[in-house]
């Protein structure tokens, strides 16, 4: 993609140069930021009132951005697996029939997968992309499940970004009008890219911002108690505000390498 191209799509402070790819952060500031981030969404979780009546609690494990490497992450087991899009790389129907066999080998009670950018079996041929999928996993579009009292609402959209699958002109009205459509109810909301405004969506970590400006306004409105994302590869890991926490589960570095381990949190 020209660089051009990639300056368009974002927003915020500019860094005075344009260097690819952008440096990845040293290891163990994610891991402190990570222990962090969980030590804030367990906190908030005491007090929160959730959709429905409480019965166990449940392990979460959080995946996105595997595209087509997804047997080379370490999946953890739990209780329920969200994969928050960008599953494919390259768009061939074999990289879909070998995501849909791994899928439904793993040990997980509930599998939670929206489509992201990349995916565009699924913007361009829904039909035939959940009859693939969905004997697989709960497969969500702007519609939500519940899960123990949980209530978890996806959607794929994101402002335009390279391949074109679920992706609108920023700050579009057809772009604020999916946002609209999230349960006010949401406890965990699931959507391919970021929020504008939190680390999890920054190009270069020099301030240059791709989040979605539209979906900042929604999710400060709904206030889940958890938003899971991927899209933006380098924004791996947790940030949080007064009422969220935001985790940024990009399997894969912003080089592709299937490195980022599964963030995994119990509610």
């Amino acid at each position: 993609m020209a660089l051009d191209s990639i300056k368009g799509m974002i927003t915020g402070p500019r860094p005075w140069y344009w260097d690819w790819p952008p440096p990845e952060r040293e290891k163990e500031e994610v891991e402190v930021e990570i222990a962090e981030g969980l030590e804030y969404l367990y906190d908030k979780a005491k007090d929160r009132k959730f959709y429905g009546e409480r019965t166990k609690k449940l392990k979460f494990v959080c995946i996105s951005d595997t595209h087509s490497k997804h047997r080379k992450v370490n999946v953890p087991d739990g209780d329920v697996l969200i994969h928050s899009g960008d599953f494919i790389l390259k768009g061939k129907m074999e990289e879909y029939e070998d995501f849909a066999v791994w899928l439904g080998g793993l040990p997980h009670t509930h599998k939670i997968l929206i489509a992201g950018n990349h995916d565009e079996m699924f913007d361009r041929f829904p039909n035939e992309a959940r009859k693939l999928l969905e004997p697989h996993c709960t497969y969500l579009q702007d519609s939500s499940t519940i899960i123990d009292g949980i209530k978890i609402f996806g959607s794929p959209w994101q402002p335009a970004w390279g391949s074109p699958a679920f992706s609108l002109k920023r700050n579009s009205d057809e772009l604020k009008e999916k946002w609209a459509g999230i349960d006010l109810d949401t406890d965990i909301l699931v959507t391919h890219g970021p929020a504008h405004g939190n680390r999890g969506g920054w190009i270069y970590y020099r301030g240059a911002d791709s989040g979605c400006e539209l979906l900042t306004k929604a999710v400060k409105k709904v206030k889940p108690l958890v938003h899971i994302f991927g899209h933006i590869h380098q924004g791996y890991g947790i940030n949080k505000d007064e009422y969220s926490t935001y985790i940024n589960a990009s399997s894969c570095t912003v080089k592709y390498r299937p490195t980022n381990p599964p963030i995994v949190f119990e509610l």
